[in-house]
């Protein structure tokens, strides 16, 4: 029960025995009216216009036998698929977790979809900082999922830097796909204990489901396709490091050993990759100068870094590489295809025959570029090991495992 009164609004979880102020940030100040549309609770106030609460799902749960519960995981709301909104995950902690908190969002099929931790990120690494680690302090906690499979990991997010240190909303481009309607489930773990509950997510009324499962099937070959070109990125700079050791040595033939190699595994790399600059497509066009023949606010394009480019702050201009013509490589490889998925984020139709042939072509590519590391790991590192054993020099690690790469035409 909410009652208005001439300080505030309140709150009653026993029928009206007891009452709590829910005042949050509100003044204290007349309440002439209380609507609920919703999950939301509105008030009409004297002289400060319209408050309202969002999402009031949490309080609905409570009463006067859990209000003073320990560790708990609410209920959240329905949510609809592809709402800008997202929806609200609340829990409360009743003391410090003693370790790190987690929370994690599993589709049916076990799969998980979303996942967030307390632990604080790893500051090496380029994309995960922008992350916001969960909230661990005791008390009540809400987060905003966004509906969203996390962002694939990847060298190459747009914004990076900018999310880090402007702009703390900025979502990571590419983010995973949008899931689909469907029930899910809510876990939170702290203190070695784990809290379910089940999250309905409706269809959107506005969208053909049959368009949206095909869209969603595409895309979740695009974002696994991205996963497995960063894997092989990753496993590949881990090598490259040690190759470069080499490429000084004082021994003659192992420095051309080296150089060798290293020119094999830059062109599957593809980081530092150097092209022009490409306009965004959705850039502003005015006139053009007749006598140049150009917009009189063109920027001509210039060569720079694959990687440079999307983790840089001081730009945000041209960071589309889908048309550039480069050997496969993981890094070209996993920016065309975080870019595809961007595409895909942003339509509620069925991809068509084009966006059907790209991933293709990609995923045809990929699994050339891996067989080709696969290659070097089984044939070409056995031989520079012998030769450096022979040596007596640190020897080279040898991938055990190359990820896999299925290409369905469907």
């Amino acid at each position: 029960m909410f009652a208005g009164t001439d300080d505030g609004v309140y709150v009653s979880f026993d029928g009206g025995g007891h009452w709590d102020p829910l005042r949050l940030n509100m003044p204290a100040v007349r309440v002439n009216d209380l609507d609920i549309r919703g999950n939301d609770l509105v008030a009409a106030t004297q002289g400060r216009s319209i408050w309202q609460l969002d999402d009031i799902t949490p309080l609905r749960q409570l009463n006067a036998a859990t209000g003073a519960a320990a560790t708990r995981l609410f209920k959240p709301a329905d949510a609809v698929a592809r709402s800008e909104a997202g929806v609200a995950l609340d829990y409360y902690l009743a003391g410090a977790p003693g370790g790190a908190v987690t929370l994690d969002v599993l589709d049916v099929g076990g799969r998980t979809v979303h996942s967030s931790t307390s632990a604080a990120p790893d500051p090496a690494d380029h994309w995960l900082p922008v992350s916001r680690p969960l909230p661990a302090a005791p008390g009540h906690h809400r987060v905003v999922w966004n509906l969203r499979l996390d962002p694939p990991p990847s060298p190459h997010h747009r914004f990076a830097q900018l999310a880090r240190t402007l702009f703390e909303d900025e979502p990571a481009d590419p983010d995973g796909p949008s899931v689909l309607a469907g029930t899910y489930q809510v876990r939170l773990t702290t203190g070695g204990r784990t809290y379910s509950q089940p999250l309905v997510v409706r269809a959107d009324p506005t969208t053909a489901a049959d368009a949206l499962r095909q869209q969603f099937d595409l895309s979740m070959k695009a974002y696994d396709a991205v996963q497995v070109a960063h894997r092989g990125f990753l496993q590949l700079a881990r090598l490259r490091a040690q190759v470069r050791l080499l490429l000084s040595s004082s021994d003659p033939d192992v420095a051309a050993a080296a150089t060798g190699l290293d020119a094999r595994l830059a062109a599957l790399d593809g980081s530092d990759w150097t092209g022009l600059v490409i306009p965004d497509a959705d850039d502003e066009v005015g006139e053009v100068d007749e006598k140049e023949g150009k917009h009189p606010d063109f920027v001509p394009p210039k060569p720079v870094s694959l990687s440079k480019d999307y983790d840089d702050p001081t730009s945000v201009l041209g960071r589309s590489f889908a048309n550039v013509d480069h050997a496969p490589a993981f890094a070209i490889l996993g920016t065309k295809l975080g870019e595809m998925l961007r595409r895909l984020g942003h339509d509620a139709s069925a991809p068509d025959a084009l966006a059907l042939g790209n991933y293709a072509t990609a995923c045809e590519q990929l699994t050339g570029v891996l067989d080709e590391w696969r290659t070097i790991n089984a044939q070409d590192l056995p031989k520079m090991n012998a030769e450096l054993a022979n040596r007596r020099l640190p020897q080279l690690t040898i991938v055990a495992s190359v990820p896999p790469m299925t290409c369905t035409a469907k």
